[in-house]
């Protein structure tokens, strides 16, 4: 009983920062396309500012992952992001041109795209340094996870709350600028929380003259792993053009009003609990290939079906699936991938 306690309390953190982070997302990506386009973005502009974003997004994760790897701790970079995050949030409030916007856009999503590898690693890190205390050996890699999705779903739930926060807003006749609001407060909770998080591995611990970024990249660059790798990225380029385009097709191709977006995005959420919940249940019953190839074929389901038939109603049904999409893109990746590392890499891997 006295090893639950000490396990809830060291956890309690990392839920609180899972919840926070993808709180940050569900104030904004339902809506993110919707509000650029109430700031006079062309669809073409808005295309290009969420993309140019997410390449800026696409180094920085390795610039933190390789810091937590060698000399920094890996708090206080998550706190750091988090704070420009909140401070990004409030600056789009005010901006109204496309450059602006940009870079806005750029500072606010440090705070969950960005960090995110950083808070997985960390996760991780921590399972795996209690399962070595509770065995009494030392820690070796690669090792398997078995909690990580039971804390990763307090990101789900985090993602849920927003958009009933702003349902209740937007519906009471508020604007959907409130949500830029509710994720700087979120992100700055963040920044706080952050410093309390538990540490896995004490920084510079990686072997001397070794790059853990290098080392990392050697690992990925192994065959069955290079494979899968291309194969994440092919699903996270769907994912990322569904969700930069899901709030417009919503408002202009379903015709639903932009207080339900926020909604109609929830069902999908509130039923991948129970999906995230499911994961150890799934990777017995289909083992790890066939649980991404699932989920890559439900991701083109939905697809195909939301350009056959755009409805409103469409777009509820085709939800039903996003927990299996999420299990595939996001969360067996980052399981995977740690079985990959060492523990002086664990970070840079997943950057």
């Amino acid at each position: 009983m006295l090893g639950y306690v000490v396990m809830f309390k060291t956890f309690s953190s990392l839920k609180r920062q899972y919840f926070l982070a993808y709180a940050i997302m569900g104030s904004l990506m339902p809506v993110m396309a919707v509000l650029l386009k109430q700031k006079g973005l062309s669809e073409t502009q808005i295309g290009f500012a969420l993309g140019a974003s997410n390449v800026v997004l696409m180094l920085t994760p390795v610039v933190l992952t390789l810091l937590a790897d060698s000399r920094c701790d890996a708090r206080w970079i998550i706190s750091i992001v988090f704070a420009i995050s909140s401070a990004a949030a409030a600056g789009l409030y005010f901006v109204n041109s496309f450059w602006a916007a940009l870079l806005c856009l750029c500072g606010q999503s440090l705070g969950y795209s960005a960090v995110l590898p950083l808070l997985d690693a960390l996760n991780l890190g921590v399972e795996a340094k209690q399962k070595s205390q509770n065995s009494g050996q030392p820690r070796r890699a690669p090792q398997s996870s078995t909690r990580y999705h039971e804390i990763r779903v307090w990101g789900t739930i985090g993602f849920i709350v927003p958009g009933i926060l702003l349902f209740v807003l937007v519906y009471r006749g508020g604007s959907l600028s409130w949500s830029l609001a509710l994720s700087g407060i979120f992100a700055l909770l963040g920044a706080v929380n952050a410093l309390r998080l538990p540490c896995a591995t004490p920084p510079a611990t990686g072997r001397v003259g070794h790059l853990p970024t290098a080392e990392a990249g050697r690992a990925l660059s192994r065959r069955p792993v290079l494979v899968f790798c291309i194969a994440i990225f092919l699903a996270s380029m769907a994912s990322a053009a569904f969700g930069a385009f899901f709030p417009l097709y919503l408002t202009d191709e379903a015709g639903v009003a932009p207080q339900w977006i926020a909604p109609i995005t929830n069902v999908g959420v509130f039923l991948e609990v129970f999906f995230m919940l499911s994961f150890g249940w799934f990777l017995k019953r289909l083992g790890f290939k066939k649980l991404v190839m699932a989920g890559m074929l439900c991701m083109a389901l939905r697809l195909a079906l939301l350009a056959i038939f755009p409805s409103a109603a469409t777009a509820v049904v085709t939800q039903a699936v996003h927990g299996m999409v999420v299990l595939a893109v996001m969360v067996a990746p980052v399981t995977y991938l740690n079985q990959q590392a060492d523990s002086h890499y664990r970070h840079s891997i997943q950057g």
